[in-house]
């Protein structure tokens, strides 16, 4: 990992916040040499990492679907507040615009580095497991207890005893109910990690949920959603995880068969049932993110964030609850 150095400090970016809320990147007269790009993830997009002064962060552009402008660098906002309100460990994002080599507008985020680099090394999933999209009929999605086994046994040749693996198993569980409960559709094995330290080792700050609150759907799409509560409620409950349970689910149930089986663990359980079934006002969290912004969201993006999340956390409730 290598950083482009800015003689600007992370503070004095807020005087280049636009009327829109984005830091307009093109004052800073950044570079982003092919030597700062992030390897992990997708190439096809901006990803580089920039010092400002002391604090590291990736700029990374819009993930864009058919080249079709989506609000998922808003979702990135949105679910660091809920996640902040839930008492979950979040990593920082703000919003940020800049013109690329063709002199387009890109939109995106500013993620902040969320670990020590001389003290920890951030190990995803796919980090210590290998690849494992393997055959199933839910295209570049793993199987969730394959998944939890080759965890265990991975952290057991680590050296860790049968307490620390539990912790960390427990640890990724529940993170894993509150991605379900924000319609997280792109948390794959890359996208979950641990922090090691030492003889330390933790789950780290959640991260990367641009594809939150079906708010990663292209514009014409969301305009369809938003036409009718019904069909919201439709597409919201189909909103799958990338880590499930795939035997024997179906296209309609697998977030649910996945959520079943997670809350076989009391200890999941009881995390669902005393904190994530503790209905959120979405209002204020989106008043939250409008006071960092500072100013209004996008009224569709308003709209679609609060009633995806209130579609979502009904069934959820049912289900934790046993009326599912």
């Amino acid at each position: 990992m290598k950083f482009e150095d800015s003689s600007y400090k992370i503070e004095d970016l807020e005087r280049f916040r636009d009327n829109e809320g984005f830091i307009n990147l093109d004052f800073l007269g950044l570079k982003f040499p092919s030597w700062s790009k992030e390897t992990r993830g997708s190439q096809d997009r901006i990803k580089n990492w920039v010092n400002f002064k002391g604090t590291k962060v990736l700029i990374k552009g819009e993930r864009k679907l058919l080249d079709e402008s989506n609000y998922g660098y808003f979702a990135e906002l949105i679910v660091e507040e809920i996640g902040k309100y839930l008492n979950i460990p979040m990593a920082h994002y703000d919003l940020i615009k800049l013109k690329d080599k063709e002199e387009h507008e890109v939109y995106g985020n500013m993620s902040f580095l969320m670990y020590d680099l001389e003290k920890e090394e951030l190990l995803s999933i796919h980090d210590l497991i290998g690849e494992d999209m393997g055959d199933n009929k839910f295209l570049d999605s793993s199987d969730l207890n394959r998944v939890i086994e080759k965890l265990q046994k991975r952290f057991k040749e680590m050296g860790y005893n049968k307490e620390t693996i539990d912790k960390l198993i427990l640890e990724f569980k529940k993170r894993q109910a509150f991605s379900i409960l924000v319609l997280e559709t792109d948390k794959h094995i890359e996208n979950y990690s641990y922090l090691k330290s030492n003889d330390k080792i933790y789950l780290s700050p959640n991260y990367d949920s641009e594809a939150s609150l079906l708010l990663d759907n292209d514009i014409t799409t969301i305009d369809k959603i938003l036409s009718d509560y019904n069909t919201l409620k439709e597409v919201a409950d189909i909103a799958l995880p990338r880590i499930g349970l795939i035997n024997d689910a179906n296209f309609n149930s697998y977030w649910k068969d996945t959520l079943d089986e997670l809350i076989i663990d009391d200890e999941v359980y009881d995390y669902c049932l005393n904190k994530l079934c503790q209905k959120i006002d979405m209002d204020l969290i989106l008043d939250k993110v409008e006071e960092r912004i500072k100013t209004k969201l996008n009224e569709k993006v308003r709209l679609l964030a609060k009633y995806a999340y209130e579609a979502r956390f009904k069934v959820f409730k049912q289900i934790i609850l046993g009326d599912i």
